[in-house]
């Protein structure tokens, strides 16, 4: 009876064995990596979202200072040497009849978009600039250039264009001399900015931005032989 029991007794062989191991070591690798790809996509989701929440605001700063250039008609709100890393601009706000304009610059250098105010020294239709920021300021960390277009490229953080007619022109080259400054009407910002802690590690987590402000009263003549300068 002894060993009938045992010759009827039944099991898996060695070789069934392994291949139920393989079968369940596939599996459960389809579902690690499953959960791995969900989480970093998660992760990069979240990480975008910061990126974006650390850039709007500056951008919109930006592009609300470069709206206020124009405080009389005909003036030249970007001066010349202005660069596709740094631009230098007058502005100012406020509701006096003839507002005291200052100097701005921005700079992006070493991945670092900073700004200096200069204050206005003399007096007016005879004044200059200091040449010692009364104000230096970091606007924002982890910035580099912005990849845009199709097929994607990377363009200037600073753009500058005047018009040809009535049409914006390709952009100017840069530094800015003193007569492409001085028809300067758009200019462009542009720029990609890192989430907190993550400046290197995953670059697609970047977010990109860009506006542009029209530095100009009322709209271009239409004849192509009128210069239609800025704050016109």
């Amino acid at each position: 009876m002894s060993g009938q029991r045992i010759r009827s007794e039944q099991g898996y062989s060695l070789p069934e064995l392994l291949v139920v191991i393989a079968i369940g070591s596939i599996v459960l690798f389809g579902v690690f990596t499953l959960i791995q790809v969900t989480a970093q996509s998660s992760a990069r989701t979240a990480a975008r979202v910061d990126a974006n929440q650390r850039a709007r605001p500056v951008l919109e700063r930006i592009i609300d200072q470069l709206h206020s250039t124009c405080l009389t008609p005909s003036t030249v709100p970007v001066l010349a040497g202005s660069t596709g890393e740094s631009i230098s601009f007058t502005h100012q706000t406020g509701a006096t009849v003839t507002p005291v304009p200052t100097l701005r610059t921005l700079t992006l250098a070493n991945g670092t978009l900073s700004d200096a105010v200069y204050p206005r020294v003399g007096t007016p239709g005879n004044y200059s600039f200091s040449t010692t920021p009364s104000e230096t300021r970091q606007l924002l960390t982890g910035v580099a250039p912005a990849t845009l277009g199709n097929p994607p490229a990377t363009v200037p953080v600073f753009q500058y264009f005047r018009f040809q007619g009535a049409e914006i022109s390709p952009a100017l080259p840069t530094p800015l001399s003193a007569a492409d400054a001085a028809q300067t009407v758009q200019v462009t910002v542009s720029f990609a900015a890192s989430p907190l802690g993550n400046p290197v590690r995953d670059p697609k987590s970047a977010a990109n931005v860009t506006s542009s402000a029209l530095l100009r009263f009322s709209p271009p003549s239409n004849a192509p032989a009128t210069i239609n300068k800025p704050c016109a």
